[in-house]
């Protein structure tokens, strides 16, 4: 598994949704850079799991939970001003899908 290349797709993946209406608002900025600090935990926790070179249970779960983290907290901060928008609400959704594909 390439990290840094799943890291990378998922990042321009939102980007690329951000700048569908060719507007990156501050909200969907903010946004995207809180969801590539709880990516950049994920990648911790991943490198701390193989360190043995096996991921076991509780790391597989701890990994998991990471997973969860990273939509969990985009949701936190879209919602930080009492509003998801629909770009926030589509980002959110491009976030889920991306997820599901290299990070579950």
């Amino acid at each position: 598994m390439n990290v840094n290349k799943h890291l990378d797709t998922i990042m321009k993946d939102l980007f690329n949704q951000a700048n569908r209406d060719q507007i990156i608002t501050d909200d969907e900025y903010i946004l995207i850079q809180s969801i590539e600090i709880e990516i950049d935990n994920y990648i911790a926790g991943l490198e701390y799991a193989l360190e043995d070179g096996v991921i076991d249970a509780d790391e597989r779960d701890n990994l998991q939970h990471l997973v969860e983290r990273i939509h969990n907290k985009a949701i936190d901060v879209a919602n930080a001003d009492g509003i998801i928008d629909k770009d926030e609400e589509n980002l959110i959704i491009v976030l889920k899908d991306v997820l599901s594909i290299y990070l579950s």
